[in-house]
């Protein structure tokens, strides 16, 4: 199946959007990419990720192996898997945001993965942890803040391998620039069996015009002997 064709697929399969989004709302829409891709994350007081001394002990393992050139703690540095959140956000392949009443999907090149995200101001509730969690969003004046819960705990949240509880809460405040043509999400990590404190990140992307989102197998890199996420893409 194309690309074009898969993503027809998911708007059909529930994400049906009878009205048009208010000129506004549509500035959303379009393809975007990092500005700087970072292998490993910086949070945003440029103080170390607070880590409880047992969550510490496991990234130290953790990112020993990966600068050793050891991967097998990172299922998607070896198989492909989902890298789950905010690290599908932070990676150096575009994505596309389609922004409609209720709903706001964000598809990616990397693997072809994809977020639907509903706009609601119910309790999120998590029958089991999954790659990508269970989000929700609301509109918080000029930005739309995502919350997400319930995200498995066998992901990390970069290659060095930070890991977190499948009780972490990610919540990204994204806000448009005032020319339209950037992007800022600041995201926020609350895990108590992780970290010794909520801690931040911000991440900020430029839109690119004229681009589409290609067709991308990550199985095919691995197979080529390259790696799952490469640091060196160009979008």
């Amino acid at each position: 199946m194309s690309r074009a064709l898969s993503y027809a697929a998911v708007l059909a399969g529930g994400l049906m959007f009878s009205e048009a989004a208010p000129a506004e709302q549509s500035r959303w829409d379009g393809v975007w990419a990092v500005t700087e891709y970072a292998e490993e994350i910086i949070p945003a007081d440029g103080r170390p990720v607070p880590l409880t001394p047992e969550a510490q002990a496991i990234y130290d393992e953790h990112r020993a192996a990966w600068r050793a050139g050891e991967t097998a703690f990172d299922r998607t540095s070896v198989t492909c898997v989902t890298p789950g959140l905010p690290r599908l956000m932070m990676m150096p392949y575009p994505f596309e945001i389609m922004f409609r009443p209720r709903m706001m999907v964000m598809m990616y090149e990397w693997n072809g993965r994809y977020r639907e995200i509903p706009f609601s101001n119910e309790e999120i509730e998590v029958p089991y942890p999954t790659f990508l969690g269970f989000p929700r969003a609301q509109l918080d004046g000029e930005s739309i803040v995502i919350e997400t819960v319930g995200i498995q705990d066998t992901t990390v949240l970069d290659q060095a391998g930070i890991p977190h509880s499948d009780d972490m809460r990610v919540t990204e405040q994204l806000r448009l620039g005032a020319d339209g043509e950037t992007m800022e999400n600041r995201i926020t990590f609350s895990d108590p069996q992780t970290f010794t404190r909520p801690w931040e990140v911000v991440v900020n992307y430029r839109r690119l015009h004229d681009r589409e989102l290609k067709e991308d197998v990550c199985i095919d890199r691995i197979e080529r002997g390259l790696p799952a996420i490469d640091r060196n893409f160009k979008p």
